[in-house]
């Protein structure tokens, strides 16, 4: 089976990753390659659903319905993808942008209450309670804020002229953003969200397009990326050793760093 996982991934680098190294590292970083090794089922459903971004790419989205559904017989997990199928139709502007860091913040603060209505009633119950061991979820989550102010900031002019793949790219980002929240309450969290990291993997690395940097930042477009660059590489490699010392989930409880 990880035969299967990894020659999807490769071929959706050859793809679509404008650079290999940093997918892979992202990759890694993110925790897929970890869970490669003990996740048989979900990672099968999660390379399957990563078809889902080629097809949707494509504008083929009967096939994209089709390969999540499929997705969904190896794990339930793969439903999170749905939501692909749909929002990658809105537009993304400033007001809904305002609206989104909104629900962003009431979902910070209401977190807990709203994380045991979504795991008590829903197939998830038996994570209640168990969190993530190694790694760091805080970590995540702001790389996955950091990566969601680069992008748009980066890709503002398609986004606003609705150009597709940027638009359901953006909307991966924020949707992962939006689960992370919720991985510190329980682990079927971190799990769900690891359909969008392999997407993320992917996608990051264009908005290091030189073009754009330059109409972005100017004559410090160099500097800027590059700094970035080795940020990310540095980030990646200490979340991955972090897994790597302690990876699997336990009754530990967990709090993101800024509530200790």
């Amino acid at each position: 089976y990880s035969a299967f996982c990894i020659s999807i991934w490769v071929f959706m680098i050859w793809k679509y990753s404008k650079d290999a190294f940093l997918s892979t590292l992202l990759f890694m970083g993110l925790g897929n390659y970890v869970f490669l090794f003990s996740g048989m089922r979900q990672s099968i459903a999660m390379s399957i659903g990563l078809l889902t971004i080629h097809w949707l790419f494509c504008k083929k989205n009967w096939k994209a319905f089709f390969s999540i559904c499929i997705a969904v017989l190896f794990h339930t997990s793969a439903i999170i993808l749905f939501p692909l199928l749909f929002v990658s139709q809105f537009r993304i502007t400033k007001l809904r942008l305002i609206l989104f860091g909104v629900v962003i913040g009431f979902t910070l603060l209401f977190r807990i209450q709203l994380a045991q209505l979504i795991v008590r009633y829903s197939v998830y119950s038996y994570y209640e309670g168990h969190y993530e061991i190694g790694g760091s979820i805080s970590g995540v989550f702001l790389l996955l804020f950091c990566f969601c102010i680069w992008f748009i900031l980066i890709n503002w002019k398609d986004l606003r002229q609705q150009k597709s793949v940027i638009l359901l790219s953006q909307w991966v980002f924020l949707l992962a953003l939006g689960i992370q929240i919720f991985s510190s309450y329980a682990y079927a969290f971190t799990r769900l969200n690891l359909h969008y990291f392999q997407p993320i993997a992917l996608i990051f690395p264009s908005s290091f397009d030189k073009v754009k940097l330059r109409d972005c930042f100017g004559n410090y477009y160099w500097m800027l990326s590059h700094v970035l660059y080795i940020a990310i590489v540095a980030g990646s490699i200490y979340l991955y050793l972090g897994q790597l010392k302690g990876a699997g989930v336990g009754m530990n409880n967990y709090r993101f760093f800024w509530e200790l």
